[in-house]
């Protein structure tokens, strides 16, 4: 069950837009009495957060082509992401990527992301496209790209989220 959820944003116009502008389902999100929202530059947030306060970050960010964007994307971010965590708590982030995976250029920031997550959690699911998403957590029966283990999770929760389906994992971690 979520108690609480704190969505950090640095930008506080932007979010007045966005809120403004969405759709009302989002919109209901941001007015739920269990989001806090903080305005704040998201690595000082994380740094500042108690140890272990944190089941799940989830860091949406722009690629890291910027020094701006770039800040999210490196070890000493991602080490401060996991002392916020729980043992058992999980890191989402994610980065633009071409289908068409043989130009080095294109693939080597994945693949650099997926070598810093793993060097700081220990285990890291991926779940491949055009954005590739990855899910990192220092325990090992968080994170997962098997695609039976997470459709018998979303079966065992009595999931239900209009349209998506158990099927859905198979789609998004094929190997």
């Amino acid at each position: 069950d979520v108690r609480h959820i704190a969505f950090v944003t640095s930008d506080e116009v932007e979010l007045e837009l966005q809120i403004e502008n969405a759709p009302g389902e989002e919109r209901a999100f941001l007015e739920d009495p269990r989001v806090a929202v903080h305005h704040d530059d998201g690595r000082r947030f994380v740094a500042s957060a108690s140890e272990g306060s944190y089941d799940l970050i989830i860091v949406e960010e722009p690629d890291p082509v910027t020094a701006g964007s770039n800040r999210f994307y490196t070890i000493e971010f991602f080490q401060a992401c996991r002392r916020a965590l729980g043992e058992r708590g999980t890191l989402a982030t994610r980065i633009s990527v071409s289908e068409h995976w043989s130009n080095p250029d294109i693939i080597m920031p994945a693949a650099i992301l997926h070598d810093t997550l793993l060097q700081t959690f220990g285990h890291v699911a991926i779940s491949p496209g055009a954005e590739m998403r990855f899910y990192a957590s220092a325990s090992s029966t968080s994170v997962t790209d098997d695609h039976g283990e997470l459709a018998r999770r979303w079966r065992e929760r009595s999931s239900s989220i209009e349209g998506f389906s158990q099927y859905r994992f198979e789609e998004h971690f094929q190997n």
